[in-house]
């Protein structure tokens, strides 16, 4: 390879890395940005409901699964 094609390979991955930094940013700051606009009351109610369920579901799921194994 002559130094101009490494130059052109090192610049195409340095355009990529910041393309990702600059996506992971974005949906970070999207994310962020949703959850401040969806702190209400019925969606706190909603994510206190998920988080017992998921809970509940995965410290049962072991004797489901044995349940379900034994049959």
């Amino acid at each position: 390879m002559t130094n101009h094609e490494l130059k052109a390979l090192y610049e195409t991955a340095l355009r990529s890395i910041n393309d990702q930094r600059n996506r992971a940013s974005a949906q970070s700051y999207a994310a962020g940005a949703s959850i401040l606009a969806g702190n209400t009351r019925r969606t706190k109610a909603w994510a206190t409901w998920a988080e017992r369920f998921c809970l509940s579901f995965f410290m049962l799921l072991p004797s489901i699964m044995l349940t379900l194994y034994v049959l």
